[in-house]
């Protein structure tokens, strides 16, 4: 008689996951945010959301997800273009590519909102997200580290 010897197998998280889970696109432009600058960041916000924040709003490089909350938090019906772009930067802040802290939003995502609907859209979201998953779960898995941030809902989702 012949036993069969079952070896552990691993699971992770696809891309295909991701895009069933989540239905953000895995097809398309990639997201990327290397050269990209940010002139003044008040400037930068003013032009994409049409309100100025104050100086108080951004610590170094991240923008307040509470300044967010207060001016846009939710998506009325014929919304326009400024506020459809503050309601994605709080979403694309704090759920896909969140950081420890959870309530900020770094302000080099935003450029990715500087755009015509028809490239914003056009984006590989699903893509990104899982890599900044990988990302954050590999430095997650270090000696002495007790936090971790990313995309959890895909993970807990998924899981």
């Amino acid at each position: 008689m012949k036993v069969a010897i079952s070896t552990p197998s691993e699971a992770t998280v696809t891309l295909l996951d991701v895009a069933v889970l989540t239905r953000l696109p895995i097809e398309g432009h990639a997201v990327c945010t290397v050269g990209r600058q940010i002139e003044s960041w008040q400037d930068k916000v003013h032009r994409l959301f049409g309100v100025r924040p104050f100086a108080e709003v951004a610590k170094g490089s991240a923008l307040r997800v509470t300044w967010l909350a207060q001016n846009f938090s939710h998506l009325p019906e014929g919304a326009d273009k400024a506020t459809v772009e503050a309601y994605l930067s709080s979403l694309i802040g704090t759920v896909l590519f969140s950081d420890k802290t959870g309530n900020r939003v770094l302000l080099l995502y935003l450029t990715l909102l500087d755009a015509p609907w028809e490239v914003i859209s056009g984006y590989s979201w699903g893509s990104a997200a899982l890599a900044y998953l990988y990302r954050r779960l590999c430095k997650a898995s270090r000696k002495n580290v007790k936090e971790i941030a990313g995309p959890l809902i895909i993970l807990q989702f998924w899981a």
